[in-house]
């Protein structure tokens, strides 16, 4: 007679047990959840804000300090500046309210010109729900243009959900700027 064949029942239970329990083990060991990316500390360099002019900034010192300048692309105070949301929100905040005034200005000056909102989250929640949040935060603030009297053909919004962050970052302070509208103006 054999080895196997003069084990018990139980004897062979026990060893299938052991058995698959260490493969399991094993296998638990080199799998599992993914390890989150490691925190990153912003530079100096992403951290230090573009001083933007004031009423008694020269235009020569706005160019040294790369502050943008009036231009064919980019008019100072008409949209670049973006708004920036709270987590899982669309409502705008005082801060971005006054932002969006500074845009209403503009397209008020200028009524051939219009703008593109978009809408952007953080890294944090599914592709699909990150779409529908950029694009309800680009509404929004499309809205709140309309009803301080923009015509909406001048209005229009695009969400690019987590797909285009201002700040790769993994931390709150990332996800904070990646939190946001930003406007494109179009002159006409």
């Amino acid at each position: 007679m054999n080895d196997s064949a003069r084990k018990s029942p139980a004897r062979r239970a026990l060893g299938l047990f052991l058995f698959v329990s260490l493969a399991l083990a094993m296998a638990g060991g080199t799998s599992g959840c993914p390890k989150k990316p490691p925190k990153t500390t912003p530079t100096p360099e992403e951290t230090a804000a573009t001083p933007a002019p004031t009423a008694t900034t020269s235009l020569d010192d706005a160019m040294r300090n790369g502050v943008p300048t009036p231009t064919d692309d980019v008019t100072l105070g008409c949209g670049d500046t973006p708004v920036y949301f709270e987590l899982d929100s669309s409502s705008l905040t005082a801060d971005s309210t006054a932002v969006v005034k500074g845009v209403i200005s503009c397209l008020t000056t200028n009524p051939g010109w219009s703008v593109s909102i978009e809408g952007h989250a953080d890294e944090r929640g599914g592709t699909q729900y990150n779409l529908a949040l950029g694009e309800r935060r680009a509404r929004s603030v499309g809205e709140y243009l309309r009803n301080a009297g923009i015509d909406k053909s001048r209005v229009s919004s695009v969400s690019f959900g987590e797909e285009k962050p201002a700040n790769s970052g993994h931390d709150d302070a990332a996800w904070a700027k990646n939190r946001r509208a930003e406007f494109r103006i179009n002159k006409k």
